[in-house]
């Protein structure tokens, strides 16, 4: 959904250089996310706000978060509108996953491993 004021920064992000990193939030994380979802200038980085580390993504140009133990590069396929509001659904293709090490068994995410 819409911020006050127009679209959120992921979204004209994402129209602005279509590729992303989905990054899972690992446990402890709880307050930072809280953090992340508070209303920030566009011109406002919350990665540096928030005091997180990044590491290059190999396959796309943003980075992902250092800490999160699995991390999804994408590459933009569509976004789709919908509701009055608008809200948008972003539908990206993963051209590469990182795996934290010991989370993966069989080529999948071994979901008693992962916390």
């Amino acid at each position: 959904g819409p911020k006050p004021g127009g679209p959120k920064d992921t979204l004209t992000n994402v129209k602005a250089l279509p590729e992303f990193v989905i990054n899972t939030v690992p446990q402890g994380w709880e307050e930072i996310v809280q953090a992340a979802s508070e209303e920030f200038a566009p011109e406002v980085s919350e990665v540096e706000k928030l005091g997180l580390e990044t590491l290059p993504s190999t396959h796309v140009r943003p980075p992902r978060l250092k800490g999160s133990q699995v991390q999804f590069e994408c590459r933009l396929e569509q976004i789709a509108q919908f509701g009055d509001a608008p809200n948008h659904f972003v539908v990206g293709r993963v051209v590469v996953m990182h795996v934290e090490s010991g989370l993966a068994k069989d080529s999948k995410i071994d979901p008693k491993a992962y916390s």
